[in-house]
């Protein structure tokens, strides 16, 4: 067994421990069922906060499509790249958390788009999304005023935000020679030659895409606000930083490698982070209604994948 398999089995198995030590917390130390505020509407609420989730794989998806057209890619349609992006979202939820990036790569050159391109846009994405969830993590720590970083005062959060969310937007073109060796190692590692001819995007899609991916961090907040309202009858309103503190669990779901979806990793952050608002039972209700909420909505975005395939396919 290769060293990254044995990473991935590691994490994968964490996952497993988390998830059951979450489980073990919301439904026996800490029973949310008795604070569900359950109707026969709340399947239509789901259903709408899924719906919520679904716009930002869309907008997801949209930035793809701007980043191929402006790098040249004259097949890249928004059918087609919707069909890639949404497809293979379903991916995530294998083990070893990288199968939706291969199905992403698989499926766009299927349907002839340019692999390299495609390759390009999501080394480029990775970087911004990674930058706007580092900045809200920033914001989270410092409106909370965490113990961690006693040392720097609270008032230099919003200028160490503004300089993350800065080196992400202008980082590949103020570092283009780090970029582009960073660029061919990614390339490499999927077994593809690098092309050193593919551009960088101008600077508005840049900051464009970036105030997208903040958009849909916001987003999660406003279905996080909905779950606790509508089922736990506590309504909190401050966005910015229920967004934030998805933004947190997000990011650490992310590095941990093997991790489907962020599965049990992101469950325990969030049920830490939503308990000082919510309680620990609503907070463990919230989280755990929030995971169904995005399991169906990537069910939707697979649905709305198939009819842009089809529709692909057909122009």
């Amino acid at each position: 067994m290769t060293k990254r398999r044995w990473i991935e089995t590691v994490g994968w198995i964490v996952s497993i421990i988390l998830l059951s030590w979450f489980i073990y917390q919301s439904f026996v130390e800490n029973s949310f069922s008795q604070q569900l505020s359950w109707s026969p509407a709340s399947w239509g609420f789901l259903l709408y906060t899924s719906l919520i989730y679904v716009v930002s794989l869309v907008s997801t998806g949209l930035i793809s499509w701007g980043l191929l057209k402006s790098l040249g890619d004259q097949q890249a349609t928004i059918p087609r790249v919707l069909a890639a992006s949404l497809l293979s979202q379903i991916g995530k939820y294998l083990p070893g958390n990288v199968a939706h990036h291969i199905g992403r790569v698989v499926l766009s050159r299927k349907l002839q788009l340019s692999t390299s391109r495609v390759l390009f846009c999501m080394l480029i994405e990775t970087l911004w999304v990674l930058g706007v969830a580092a900045a809200l993590v920033l914001f989270f720590v410092f409106h909370q005023e965490n113990e961690l970083i006693p040392d720097i005062p609270s008032q230099f959060g919003s200028p160490l935000m503004l300089i993350v969310i800065s080196l992400a937007v202008i980082g590949p073109y103020a570092f283009h020679g780090m970029f582009n060796r960073l660029y061919a190692w990614f390339v490499a590692k999927r077994g593809q030659v690098y092309q050193p001819t593919v551009d960088l995007p101008s600077i508005f899609l840049a900051i464009s895409s970036v105030l997208v991916y903040l958009f849909n961090f916001l987003l999660l907040g406003i279905v996080i606000a909905l779950i606790g309202g509508l089922f736990f009858e506590r309504w909190h309103f401050d966005l910015t930083l229920l967004g934030s503190a998805f933004a947190v669990a997000w990011i650490v779901g992310f590095f941990t490698p093997g991790s489907p979806a962020g599965l049990g990793v992101r469950e325990v952050i969030l049920l830490g982070l939503l308990s000082p608002a919510y309680g620990a039972e609503s907070a463990a209700g919230i989280t755990m209604l929030l995971r169904l909420v995005t399991v169906f909505g990537d069910g939707l975005a697979w649905g709305l994948g198939g009819i842009m395939w089809r529709f692909a396919n057909r122009t």
